[in-house]
């Protein structure tokens, strides 16, 4: 079968299998037989079968097959090709329907989840994945990448998207350490939302800078 997205995203599948697998045990030995699937203030408001975990534990995998397997099309009905940034946003969603699935199983076996340490934890891999992303879109091109009014030429766009990588890749690399520290000592949600909010600040202003200086040579 044709697919259309990184030929490396197949040994993704292997991830949802584990976890369903890991559900179906779980809803066979300890699970109860209803679980909190929704909360308000830290308490539970509602409840839903054991079972729904195995449904969320293959989200992921169904998601990652129709994102491989249905062709972009132009107006025409001609196939277009898939670009990086196509991959990158598919592992976004892949990586979201994974979360939500290990919250849901957390949540189920009574664990407490610090909900801003897992925000942290996924944007810390978005913004690794940015990183990557924005430096393979070209002057011209579409994709996701840093877009700002005064970039005319290559070589701006080229320093933009660059300085965009860099600052991206720090940014996801102390998030992803900020939401380690936080689950390790059980810090309060305010401190990995803190971190979150001064990296993304920073990147702002830095590849703004960066860019404006580029494009007034």
């Amino acid at each position: 079968m044709k697919t259309y997205t990184d030929k490396r995203f197949k040994y993704l599948y292997i991830i949802p299998a584990a976890a369903f697998a890991v559900s179906l045990v779980l809803c066979l030995t300890v699970l109860p037989d209803r679980i909190p699937t929704s909360f308000a203030d830290g308490e539970p408001v509602s409840y839903s079968t054991k079972f729904i975990t195995l449904p969320a534990a293959a989200l992921p995998a169904l998601l990652l097959f129709l994102f491989s397997v249905f062709p972009s099309v132009d107006s025409e009905g001609r196939e277009v090709p898939r670009s990086a940034s196509y991959n990158a946003s598919c592992l976004v969603v892949y990586l979201i329907a994974l979360g939500w699935f290990l919250l849901l199983l957390l949540r189920a076996l009574g664990v407490p989840v610090n909900i801003g340490g897992l925000v942290s934890l996924l944007s810390g891999v978005l913004l690794i994945v940015l990183s990557r992303s924005v430096i393979r879109v070209r002057f011209g091109e579409k994709g996701a990448a840093v877009r700002l009014k005064w970039i005319t030429d290559a070589a701006a766009w080229e320093k933009t998207q660059r300085t965009a990588s860099v600052c991206f890749l720090v940014s996801g690399i102390a998030n992803l350490l900020s939401s380690v520290v936080t689950f390790a000592l059980s810090l309060s949600d305010a401190v990995p939302a803190a971190v979150l909010a001064l990296t993304l600040l920073a990147s702002g202003l830095i590849i703004i800078f960066a860019s404006y200086k580029a494009a007034s040579r």
